[in-house]
């Protein structure tokens, strides 16, 4: 695996850290992931066939991961996710 690909994979890898952070301390859980990613496919201004996280390069990554971490001090009043917090 190359250089670009480890960072990529690693972008990656955050976004759905955020993702699945934000979605899951949502009140409606059966359709909070997919409301997140049509909210994400509106912020992002792309179309929700192409709002999936396995889609995204790096630059996407990048756009996504500013909107996702400003969401989530929106919702929770801290900057980052804490290193060792695992999904769900």
């Amino acid at each position: 695996m190359s250089d670009d690909e480890k960072e990529l994979r690693r972008y990656r890898h955050e976004v759905h850290r955020y993702l699945d952070t934000i979605w899951l301390v949502s009140s409606s859980k059966s359709r909070a992931r997919s409301a997140m990613y049509n909210w994400l496919s509106i912020q992002m201004n792309k179309s929700k066939e192409d709002t999936h996280v396995s889609k995204f390069n790096l630059d996407d990554c990048k756009l996504a991961l500013r909107i996702l971490k400003r969401q989530y001090k929106q919702l929770t009043g801290r900057n980052n996710i804490p290193k060792g917090k695992k999904r769900g």
